[in-house]
């Protein structure tokens, strides 16, 4: 580690808090970088070439200070991290004070070299995560055995299924880099076995890859509950499918954002492809109009009919209930002779015979996508 303004900064912060004496940080070459007395930055101090060349403490009483040009009293510490000496630290003040106060500053001083230390290892091993996540839901990614090797440094798993879910912000008026950085480590702590790549932030979304299993549905809205809890945020989220083999991370993530970005569940917290897997890839049609107007066909024709939309609910209903008589009429709080008669009118306008699945399943795709 080298001591940049950063990291000096943060020591003589910290040191002057703790003993109330002018702090000087010095670097591996005697130079000022970060001092309580911002005119001595940028200046060679003598104290700390002698104390880097022969590694002990230096200190200078008032009259050894004389005889040094620009030295003041005070005392001077090798700077240890790692069994090397990276710079110096020196308090300034009458020797007999803070002779004693020298130890709390070296202690301080190993304890944020430490920190920062950690923080840099954890910042590092989050970015080969997400730079293994990025290439995992990359529909063709280029090069698996630099992907065995990514996963194995950062001792990551990847046999089993896997399953993606998107994250979204909904009020991204609040949102800054600084909150969207605290709500990934939210994530972190709720569940330290994930992958999470935030390359959609400019989109406010955040991917998350974990091992797929039979709880994925419960996991997200636990997930999403937390965050907002936490966070006091709007939050959507969608999962995908769980599929088998490497590829299959891809096609999660594709499934997932087929979810998220269906219109009909635009109002659903979270949404999960496997809920309704036709729904979602009946999605993909709707770029071409044609096709589009020929799927929403029947609901066109019955809505001409039926301004009150009376055979509209009845049929959504039914097809709700999976095409279950009894449940549909308790639903709608009707006879079955009542649905019976709605069903058959409902056959009569759109021409469709629903004891037939091809025409059962034109009605799906209309009711179901576009109602």
């Amino acid at each position: 580690m080298q001591l940049n303004e950063y990291t000096a900064g943060k020591i003589v912060e910290r040191s002057y808090a703790i003993v109330g004496f002018p702090i000087n940080v010095m670097n591996n070459k005697g130079i000022i970088v970060a001092s309580s007395d911002l005119e001595r930055i940028n200046t060679v101090h003598d104290g700390a070439v002698e104390v880097l060349r022969t590694g002990n403490v230096v200190k200078l009483d008032k009259a050894a200070a004389k005889l040094i040009q620009g030295a003041k009293e005070g005392i001077n510490i090798p700077i240890v991290f790692q069994n090397e000496i990276i710079g110096v630290i020196g308090v300034g003040g009458p020797i007999q004070v803070v002779e004693e106060l020298a130890q709390l500053v070296n202690m301080a001083t190993e304890l944020i070299l430490e920190n920062l230390d950690l923080v840099s290892k954890l910042h590092t091993d989050r970015k080969y995560k997400e730079d293994l996540l990025e290439l995992l839901i990359k529909p063709n990614h280029p090069d698996n055995d630099y992907i065995d090797n990514l996963s194995q440094f950062i001792k990551y798993d990847l046999t089993g299924n896997k399953v993606v879910g998107i994250i979204k912000i909904s009020n991204v008026e609040i949102m800054t880099a600084t909150l969207f950085q605290e709500l990934i480590d939210e994530i972190y702590m709720y569940d330290k076995g994930l992958l999470v790549s935030t390359f959609s932030m400019f989109k406010r979304e955040i991917v998350v890859l974990k091992n797929s299993d039979k709880n994925n549905t419960l996991w997200i809205k636990d997930l999403v509950r937390y965050m907002e809890n936490h966070k006091g945020l709007a939050i959507r989220a969608a999962l995908g499918g769980g599929f088998p083999e490497l590829d299959g991370i891809a096609l999660s993530y594709q499934t997932a954002r087929l979810a998220i970005e269906n219109r009909m569940d635009a109002r659903k917290k979270v949404v999960c492809y496997s809920d309704d897997i036709v729904k979602y890839q009946f999605g993909t049609l709707e770029n071409a109009p044609w096709v589009k107007a020929q799927l929403r066909h029947p609901l066109t024709e019955l809505e001409s009919v039926d301004p009150t939309l009376v055979l509209v609910l009845t049929i959504k209903t039914y097809l709700m209930q999976n095409c279950d008589q009894q449940q549909t009429c308790k639903k709608l709080g009707i006879h079955r002779n009542t649905l019976r008669y709605r069903l058959t009118r409902i056959g009569e306008i759109t021409s469709l015979d629903f004891n037939k699945l091809s025409d059962l399943f034109k009605m799906y795709a209309a009711i179901n996508y576009y109602a």
